[in-house]
């Protein structure tokens, strides 16, 4: 007997604004739309059609491990996916429509990854598309009836406007879900930082005016037609692209620092720093991830030489070049690959460092090294 679902879509809608307007959270919608199938699992999940990757982003009654195996591996597996990237907007399908089920029942995916969770069958309906990204919601059963299925999937037809208002609240910034708030940007313009977010396919989504001005001035960035992002720099874009890789994931990501030499050659140097910022999954899933990058032109200190760090100090020449490295605003990783040593043995040499510069900290480390200069 087919259930009528019209409270509970009721229901549902109530919980999207109520989410929406703070007064509730994303989780109880995911949580409650389980319901519209027989022991139902829900996600809010994406997937990028030219990566071949994906994630699962708010989820209901999935475990954790296989949240994980989906976006390490089994997201390039899913075969709905060429179905669901090609599907029109709004439209909910039943896992059959998407491809029979004879032909899932004889793939990879069903049999290492849906089968042990109990799970033949789905709904979904694709809600948000931004470039080659797919914004979808799914919930996942066990054996249903098609009566039983059409229903589920004719509910998320009539869910997916409402939450296509999400997508609109969010990353319209009037959810206050911001990548360069306000404070940051005046404070970055006052320092002489350029700020910039930057969004899937390196679009830029916002930048504070010493950001605009060095995208205008082309020197080591700049905007082209379409709106992304490009360098003068094939490393910082390669590493820009992995950060938002980690970002969409939701997974950590360390901040990455890069010297970039300006196109003038008599032009000052800068220092770019790549930072991924914590959100929570339903920023990452409507407002979509972003990466952070901080733009500054690097003052021309001169540096002792590494012969008289030696003299000095009593360094090794390892040793004397590490505290080079240092002060010119290397990370210990980034100066450990400079000299093609693990970071492992740069700590290693930096504790010999503090003994014999009597310090405690990097940036006691940078001071000595400039005084000695001065001296």
């Amino acid at each position: 007997m087919v259930r009528d679902l019209r409270q509970l879509e009721g229901v549902l809608i109530t919980d999207i604004y109520a989410a929406l307007l703070g007064h509730g959270d994303w989780q109880t919608f995911v949580d409650r739309v389980t319901q519209i199938l027989p022991n139902g699992k829900a996600t809010m999940f994406y997937h990028d059609y030219t990566a071949r990757s994906g994630a699962l982003s708010i989820n209901s009654r999935i475990d954790a491990d296989s949240i994980a195996a989906y976006s390490q591996y089994y997201a390039a597996k899913n075969p709905w996916m060429p179905k669901a990237l090609t599907r029109p907007l709004g439209l909910g399908l039943r896992a059959e429509q998407m491809l029979p089920r004879k032909e899932l029942f004889r793939t990879e995916f069903y049999t290492d990854y849906l089968q042990p969770q109990g799970v033949c069958s789905a709904v979904g309906v694709t809600i948000f598309r931004d470039r080659g990204c797919n914004f979808m919601l799914s919930v996942l059963s066990g054996p249903a009836e098609d009566e039983e299925a059409e229903a589920a999937a004719n509910l998320l037809t009539r869910l997916a406007p409402h939450l296509r208002q999400a997508f609109t609240y969010y990353r319209s910034g009037l959810a206050g879900v911001s990548p360069t708030p306000t404070m940051a940007n005046a404070a970055t313009e006052a320092l002489g930082v350029a700020f910039l977010a930057v969004g899937l396919g390196r679009q830029i989504l916002s930048a504070n005016a010493v950001a605009r001005e060095l995208l205008s001035s082309g020197e080591v960035l700049h905007q082209d037609t379409k709106g992304r992002l490009t360098a003068r720099s094939p490393d910082l874009l390669d590493a820009l692209d992995r950060a938002l890789d980690a970002a969409a994931r939701g997974e950590a990501h360390d901040k990455r620092t890069f010297a970039l030499k300006s196109r003038e050659k008599a032009g000052t140097p800068f220092r770019v720093t790549l930072v991924v910022p914590e959100l929570q999954p339903f920023e990452r899933f409507f407002a979509g991830p972003c990466v952070l990058l901080l733009v500054q032109r690097q003052e021309q200190r001169r540096l002792p030489t590494e012969e008289a760090l030696r003299i000095s100090f009593g360094l090794t020449r390892t040793e004397a070049a590490l505290a080079v490295a240092i002060a010119r605003g290397n990370s210990l990783k980034e100066a450990a690959d400079q000299l093609r040593i693990s970071r492992e043995t740069a700590r290693t040499h930096l504790k010999s460092i503090f003994a014999k510069m009597d310090i405690h900290r990097q940036a006691e480390l940078v001071a000595k090294v400039y005084e000695l200069v001065e001296a």
